[in-house]
């Protein structure tokens, strides 16, 4: 059994570790009813023939099915569901946190999406249902052991025992085919599974309703999640004729067992005699039945145990690799929050040689880029679409790990340069970098928590959180705790003042370095010129990115650095750019001309 799962079942249950011993103490006491229903039986007919002496054995059948009850009841019923939930609870919550915890590159992998989304939807219950068939196991076992006595002490040879063993081995080959389909429709289900979910979604989610209702997109869509979800029932229903396929195979052999059972049954009723005749017949036949039962119970739980283990190993995997890499800061190699006592000096921040390639692309998205940001520097990044922008932007914050070269968010030294690279914590305070990106959130939650979530050690202040609203221009700094969203029966917003929302929790934090990965593109020009100068203006203290593809914003910051083709292209003062000539000024004139020939002739 693989490391791995025993070290999830130990960290879902030991919390509950009382309620597992009850619940192994009951199967076990459980497990003696089957040799004494067969012996019971036995002497209660004897009894019947006899004509005297049945109430004794009518009470002690009456006993041993109330405790049958009893500990069923209490094991599979309430018992076994808590232990269930505390698995399922422990379980999605680890992979809720793989996810969340999970290097930003890999929500870009298909493939890990497809393990994630197998995770969330199947290893909770596979734990759970690991360990219950363990402890069916367990039973089957000592049920077996009780059942066999009894037949030996009613007069059975060893012929029945070798029928029993042989209809189990066919038990145990069969459960290696089910687990084989199992794993594969596992594997070949989760990708159109996902596509379906994402179609639906198309139709019933709230972000894409006005567009399929503009387009009338509506039919295709549905016709596309129609022919998904097919094709996700056709992995189901393989994986049902299948399973009926080797059903069959063991339902044939457990067929002859039963006709072997009831000819042995018959030729120990003969030779007890016709005293003992009937009662001999009647427990043998029952306990060879229960023996047959729970023989196979026993090589089936093995079987089952080897196939919830295969699938639970391939599922566990993804929280485990996750666990491996450490937390998303050290698995990415990025740069963490400034050290105390820097949170006053802006950071300097340093690109070198930076290379970068997306999960399943074919090319780099940074090939070598190198640019250095002066402690206070505002900087702007430009570029046509595709030149690295926004990729080299998240690079710089620590949210993609390059391949090759290096990244450095640093103190000042007393020379000016660029100090050591500041340790990977978060204190009181001390929070480095900041962003605002073009596709920010909107949480579904208070305006304290939407603009909280960017400084947590400050989300029960209301001071800090309401400089961060004034400062981006939102009138919600009075209304903290108003719910966003309507999805609860909160206030919707304008998307204008969703942006100044996602710009306070930005600001929020003393972020040393910010980055804006073109937030204002929805905005016109005049509005994103007056908020980014606003920005600037306000956030002197910072090191700050711009992202835009405006060169009107651009030219506002101390200097513009211009990339293609996942490089650094050009660097220096909008005047300088200009009259420099190439890419940068090209992209000038190509805008400027929009608003006549004057514009496009304009210098600095």
């Amino acid at each position: 059994m693989n490391d791995r799962i025993w070290r999830l079942a130990r960290e879902c249950f030991a919390p509950e570790w009382r309620l597992v011993v009850m619940r192994w103490a009951l199967v076990v006491l459980n497990s003696a009813r089957p040799g004494l229903a067969a012996y019971l039986t036995a002497r209660f007919v004897d009894a019947l023939v006899a004509g005297r002496g049945v109430l004794p054995w009518v009470a002690a059948w009456i006993a041993l099915q109330a405790m049958e009850d009893l500990t069923n009841n209490l094991g599979n019923g309430l018992v076994q569901g808590r232990l269930h939930q505390r698995a399922l609870l422990e379980v999605r919550g680890r992979v809720l946190r793989c996810a969340a915890d999970a290097p930003l590159v890999r929500l870009q992998d298909p493939d890990w999406h497809d393990r994630l989304a197998r995770a969330a939807g199947g290893l909770g219950d596979r734990l759970g249902q690991w360990m219950q068939t363990g402890m069916w196991m367990l039973n089957a076992a000592l049920s077996t052991v009780g059942a066999v006595v009894a037949l030996l002490a009613l007069g059975v040879g060893p012929w029945l025992p070798a029928a029993l063993i042989a209809a189990a081995a066919v038990s145990v080959w069969v459960s290696r085919r089910l687990g084989e389909v199992d794993l594969r429709q596992s594997r070949e289900g989760a990708r159109p599974w996902r596509l379906a979910g994402a179609w639906a979604g198309l139709l019933s989610g709230r972000a894409a309703a006005p567009e399929v209702r503009l387009f009338g997109v509506g039919a295709q869509v549905l016709e596309r999640w129609r022919r998904t979800y097919r094709e996700a029932a056709r992995v189901d229903l393989r994986a049902a004729g299948a399973r009926l396929r080797w059903g069959a195979v063991e339902a044939a052999a457990a067929l002859l067992a039963q006709a072997v059972m009831l000819a042995l049954a018959a030729a120990a009723a003969v030779a007890a005699g016709p005293a003992r005749g009937a009662g001999v017949f009647a427990g043998v036949w029952l306990g060879a039945m229960m023996v047959q039962g729970y023989f196979s119970a026993v090589v089936g739980a093995v079987g089952g145990m080897n196939r919830h283990a295969r699938l639970l190993e391939d599922l566990a995997a993804v929280l485990f690799e996750e666990d491996a890499a450490g937390p998303a800061e050290g698995r990415d190699g990025g740069v963490g929050p400034l050290a105390a006592g820097a949170s006053e000096i802006p950071p300097g921040v340093l690109a070198e040689g930076v290379t970068f390639r997306y999960p399943a692309a074919a090319a780099d998205a940074l090939r070598g880029a190198t640019a250095r940001i002066a402690p206070g520097e505002v900087v702007a990044l430009v570029g046509p679409n595709g030149a690295g922008k926004s990729t080299l932007a998240t690079v710089l914050l620590g949210l993609y790990a390059p391949s090759a070269g290096r990244v450095a968010i640093s103190a000042v030294d007393g020379s000016g340069s660029l100090g050591a690279p500041s340790a990977a914590k978060r204190e009181r305070g001390v929070t480095q970098v900041g962003a605002v990106f073009q596709d920010f959130a909107r949480y579904s939650l208070t305006v304290r928590d939407n603009v909280g979530f960017g400084d947590l050690p400050r989300l029960g202040e209301d001071a800090p959180l309401r400089a961060a609203l004034r400062e981006a221009g939102s009138e919600l700094e009075e209304q903290l705790d108003d719910w966003l969203g309507p999805e609860f029966g909160g206030r919707d917003l304008s998307g204008g003042q969703w942006l100044r929302v996602a710009i306070a929790r930005g600001v929020v934090g003393h972020n040393g370095f910010l980055v804006l990965d073109e937030p204002t593109a929805a905005l016109d020009p005049v509005a994103e010129v007056a908020l980014v100068r606003g920005l600037m203006a306000l956030g002197r203290d910072r090191t700050a990115v711009v992202v835009s593809h405006r060169l009107g914003v651009a030219r506002m910051a101390d200097r513009i650095l211009v990339m293609d083709a996942g490089r650094v292209v050009q660097d220096g003062t909008h005047a300088a750019l200009l009259a420099a000539g190439g890419l940068y000024a090209r992209m000038w004139q190509a805008q400027a001309s929009w608003y006549g020939p004057a514009a496009a002739q304009e210098g600095p």
